[in-house]
């Protein structure tokens, strides 16, 4: 079998992206895919793979990753062998950061270093990727994966008979999308009454007011909602939906390829869309001599998904396929904010900045969940608190 596992480690979601995308272009060679963060990966089977790809980002002051933390701690045990990894053929590694910060991918380039150091053999450069360059992590991931594609191919022939997939073969959807009753939703949710990373506790807002100050401290996980204006954007889009329906979510079991990343929408698009002139728009913004209009479309005025579906809601989004919605529209990822307050068993305080600025288009950029948080009505409102 021709496996690939990609583990990443990642705090705000783009390591994770970079991660999702190696797993479904792995798949296009026929690899069996593998994308799990590295701390769901029991870390003592790493010396028997063949074929691992490790993608990791910075946080904090130099610090690894909430979802690596036990792994990277398994990893520097001075007890282990020098050989630990010599039956890892190579190590291929991508780091995730912002160039213009001291300690630019500074847990990529220790990961990479280490998995050396345990008997590990390079096979490729190590990716470090500028989150800040103007086309993103791609103008590194982009020539990265090629190269590595043409590596594992050398490896791992295809097996005669198959031939790589085309890029305009549409994959599984990650979920399996069932429609329910608002009773038969409400139900679901009560099932499970345990606080947890995916349950949240729902906490009362006490106060919402402005303030200049920052005291720096521990994390609290919040999960912020959409909008109202974004919620009624979305039925505009989509007018065959109604606000009264309930939509469960299942792990479709035929992929283990997860939500993409905003360097996928013209990709997905693509495949979806049956006007020419739409489907060739998307496969410029995919091609190589494309990447300066995709930034001018998309990276430059902070353009989002609803507005990208909105400008070809005529031809493409009437043709999505209803399973493949949620591969588009990824779940919102909870914000994590310092603590401001003294230590308290019933209180705590945050401090958030709310983002909101202008760029070429005519409606300002706002902070999702900023946002939401200062509109908030004190004593009134609840916000979900997340346990990671």
């Amino acid at each position: 079998m021709r496996r690939l596992l990609i583990l990443y480690g990642s705090q705000s979601g783009t390591a994770q992206e970079v991660a999702e995308r190696v797993g479904r272009e792995g798949r296009r060679i026929h690899y069996v895919t593998d994308v799990k963060a590295m701390d769901e990966y029991d870390v003592r089977q790493l010396p028997t793979e063949e074929r691992v790809v490790f993608v990791a980002s910075t946080t904090g002051q130099g610090d690894e990753p909430d979802n690596m933390k036990s792994f990277w701690k398994f990893l520097l045990r001075k007890n282990l062998p020098g050989d630990s990894l010599k039956r890892l053929p190579s190590v291929r590694s991508i780091g995730t950061g912002r160039l213009k910060l001291s300690k630019y991918n500074y847990v990529g380039k220790k990961l990479y270093r280490r998995l050396l150091q345990l008997g590990g053999t390079s096979c490729q450069p190590l990716g470090l990727c500028d989150e800040q360059h103007d086309l993103g992590h791609d103008f590194v991931i982009d020539p990265w994966l090629g190269a590595l594609w043409n590596i594992l191919l050398r490896m791992d022939p295809l097996p005669p008979g198959l031939d790589i997939v085309d890029s305009t073969v549409l994959p599984p959807s990650k979920y399996i999308v069932d429609m329910n009753t608002k009773k038969q939703g409400d139900e679901i949710l009560e099932t499970n009454p345990i606080f947890n990373k995916e349950n949240p506790y729902y906490a009362s807002v006490t106060k919402c007011e402005r303030v200049t100050i920052t005291r720096p401290g521990d994390v609290c996980n919040v999960q912020p909602e959409n909008s109202e204006e974004n919620v009624d954007f979305f039925f505009r889009i989509f007018p065959q939906f109604e606000r009264t329906n309930n939509i469960s979510l299942r792990q479709n079991p035929e992929t283990n390829i997860k939500l993409p990343s905003e360097r996928q929408y013209g990709t997905l698009l693509t495949i979806e869309d049956y006007d020419e002139l739409e489907k060739e728009k998307f496969r410029e913004f995919n091609s190589a001599g494309g990447q300066q209009d995709l930034y001018e479309y998309c990276n430059r005025p902070r353009r989002n998904i609803l507005e990208t579906l909105y400008d070809f809601q005529l031809h493409t989004v009437p043709n999505i396929p209803f399973d493949y919605l949620f591969d588009l529209i990824p779940p919102i990822k909870p914000r994590s904010f310092s603590i401001a307050s003294p230590g308290s068993d019933s209180k705590i305080e945050i401090l958030v900045a709310v983002v909101r600025y202008k760029s070429s288009l005519v409606e300002p950029r706002k902070g999702l969940c900023s946002t939401w948080l200062s509109r908030l009505t004190p004593l009134n409102d609840e916000i979900p608190i997340l346990d990671y």
